[in-house]
C-alpha cells in the first residue's frame, strides 16, 4: 500500500473542541536506511507495521493488526517510542492534528495524507498550518 502524505508545524491551533481523539502509543523495532519496523496500539487495538521511503513524500507500507501478545512480546525488543492523541479534522484530504504526550509533550504537527503525488504537490497549506516538516527528521516519528 502506498502512504503520501505532507506534514506541517502548528501556526494558530485550531478548532478541536467537541472531536473525541484515538490515543496511540508507537514503538520503534528498527529504523535504517529508509527501512522502518514498528509496533502500535491504537485504542485497544495491535498492529505491526513496515515502512520503506519511496521519496520526502511517499512510503510504501505493509500494515497487519496482530494480538496483544504479540505486541507485548515485540514491545520487550523497542529502541524507542512515541505517544499521541491524534484528531481527524477532514477526510478528503484526510488532515489529523497529532498532540504528542510525554518526552516530547508540546509537540504539535498537522498531517495530511493523499492519494497521488499529483494531489499533494497541488495542496495549498491551511491558514492554521506552519512551517512544512515533510523532508525533516521530526516528521519522522522513529527519529523524534
Amino acid at each position: 500500500m502506498k502512504e503520501i502524505e505532507r506534514k506541517f508545524f502548528i501556526k494558530i491551533m485550531p478548532d478541536i473542541s467537541g472531536l473525541i481523539p484515538w490515543h496511540s502509543e508507537r514503538f520503534f523495532l528498527k529504523s535504517e536506511d529508509g527501512f522502518e519496523e514498528r509496533i502500535s496500539r491504537i485504542q485497544d487495538r495491535f498492529f505491526y507495521d513496515k515502512k520503506l521511503v519511496v521519496s520526502s513524500m511517499e512510503r510504501d507500507r505493509e500494515k497487519k493488526e496482530i494480538t496483544e501478545g504479540e505486541f507485548n512480546n515485540q514491545k520487550s525488543r523497542a529502541y524507542g517510542s512515541t505517544i499521541r492523541d491524534t484528531y481527524l479534522l477532514s477526510q478528503n484530504p484526510k488532515i489529523t492534528l497529532q498532540i504528542y504526550r510525554a518526552q516530547f509533550e508540546g509537540l504539535i504537527r498537522a498531517e495530511v495524507e493523499f492519494n497521488s503525488i499529483e494531489e499533494a504537490s497541488a495542496f495549498k497549506p491551511l491558514p492554521w498550518m506552519g512551517k512544512e516538516i515533510t523532508c525533516m527528521d521530526i516528521a519522522r516519528d522513529s527519529t523524534n
